[in-house]
């Protein structure tokens, strides 16, 4: 997967089992932390340590953003990094 290829409602999850939401070319976390994808090169790599998107999900059923981030049964998985 590609930097280009994720959409809004997409969930992320980080080196460091962090989960964002893509929403405008941003990251967000359920503490609302907000910062941009444009840190990250096109192969979600990015430049400081255990930050880099290692999971891609879809969100498979409408949920409040708390259980988007921590019900795993809501989220199916498109992409993982070997």
């Amino acid at each position: 997967m590609t930097k280009s290829e994720l959409k809004n409602g997409m969930i992320v999850e980080l080196e460091n089992n962090q989960r964002y939401m893509v929403l405008n070319e941003h990251l967000i976390n359920m503490d609302v932390y907000i910062f941009p994808l444009e840190w990250y090169s096109e192969d979600l790599i990015y430049r400081m340590e255990k930050k880099s998107i290692v999971k891609v999900y879809y969100l498979k059923t409408p949920s409040s953003l708390k259980n988007v981030f921590l019900v795993d049964s809501r989220l199916e998985l498109i992409w993982e990094r070997k």
